[in-house]
């Protein structure tokens, strides 16, 4: 395992990191360390989200990694504009939560550049800055916990969508993806749901942690009780918010 050394400064600590291309391909042909071998490293975006299928990542690593990173010909920055960007993105989490759902949604092919990647990239992250102002997002506070988004009682998290049919909401993770919850895990009145964006969902993947289970739900199919299965949904998701706070307590 390597390690690089810090040198932190908390008052320019944006600054500190940097954005990289880490390219897959390179890094086999070239023989050099995997990506694997740096913990100071974490992918941030691919042109297709598997690290088995994607060409290459988008990966943020602080600036004293980067001198170690550079002497490796499939190691590179990203453009400033791109670098720029996504330092912005941190501090507005939405914006690479969406940038990173309209990416999977284009399906790019495995033939993609880096540089049309950059485009693509920055032209998103952009768009979703630039709407900022008349988005409708807004930041709410979780009355339950989610282990698999990282999401936990008390926090505070960016609401990004609401899908009225089954009550669910849809919200920005610690790791910047977006989550679906019962819309009770969250501390919002009737005013601020109805300000949200409406996001309607073709289906709904239910995950039991407690029983190891999950239920496909087929939301197109109108001969459903979307109200039945908008309280199944509650109630799952309530018995494993209250499983995990058990656990916690008792250290497991």
């Amino acid at each position: 395992m390597s390690h690089c050394k810090l040198n932190y400064n908390y008052f320019n600590a944006e600054r500190l990191i940097m954005y990289i291309y880490w390219d897959y391909i390179k890094e086999k042909e070239v023989g050099g360390p995997s990506f694997e071998e740096y913990e100071k490293a974490s992918v941030i975006l691919w042109p297709i989200m598997s690290e088995q299928k994607s060409p290459f990542a988008i990966a943020k690593v602080d600036s004293a990694c980067f001198e170690v990173f550079k002497q490796y010909s499939y190691i590179q920055k990203v453009p400033p504009q791109v670098q720029s960007m996504l330092i912005s993105s941190t501090r507005y989490p939405p914006t690479l939560a969406l940038t990173r759902r309209d990416i999977r949604n284009l399906n790019l092919s495995e033939t993609i550049t880096k540089n049309d990647f950059s485009d693509i990239v920055f032209n998103l992250l952009h768009k979703y800055m630039e709407e900022q102002p008349a988005d409708r997002f807004m930041l709410s506070e979780f009355l339950s916990s989610n282990i698999i988004s990282q999401a936990y009682f008390g926090e505070f998290i960016w609401i990004v969508g609401y899908t009225p049919k089954i009550k669910v909401v849809h919200y920005v993770g610690h790791d910047y993806f977006i989550y679906s919850d019962h819309v009770s895990c969250f501390k919002l009145t009737d005013q601020q749901i109805e300000q949200l964006p409406v996001q309607e969902m073709k289906e709904y993947t239910l995950i039991d942690n407690i029983n190891k289970k999950q239920a496909e739900f087929d939301l197109t199919d109108e001969t459903l009780d979307f109200d039945e299965i908008s309280e199944i949904i509650r109630v799952v998701r309530l018995n494993n918010a209250k499983s995990y706070s058990k656990n916690e307590l008792d250290g497991k």
